[in-house]
């Protein structure tokens, strides 16, 4: 697994690409009018809870347990919390 890039514009502000491994999926559950997953993802520096909503499920669907994917993750404050949610996403097939 490699990060391809790392960039910072501000400090609450911040977008990893990369690949990664999805160790498990959950929901999904309503928040605001829209369905989010939570999903738990291996990089490689560590483990990972994401979100991802409605608006970002690519044509493969919601990503399963033990794929491998490309993602591009922001974190963004929500509601004074510090979240991660997935804004891109592909499947890499071995």
């Amino acid at each position: 697994m490699a990060v391809t890039s790392q960039r910072t514009t501000q400090k609450e502000d911040y977008q990893f690409e990369g690949e990664v491994y999805v160790a498990g999926v959950e929901g999904p559950e309503w928040l605001m009018q829209h369905q989010v997953w939570s999903l738990y993802l291996i990089g490689p520096k560590g483990n990972l809870r994401v979100f991802l909503t409605d608006r970002q499920v690519g044509e493969e669907g919601v990503p399963k347990m033990g794929q491998r994917l490309q993602v591009t993750i922001r974190w963004a404050n929500f509601v004074s919390q510090k979240l991660c949610f997935i804004t891109g996403y592909s499947l890499l097939i071995d």
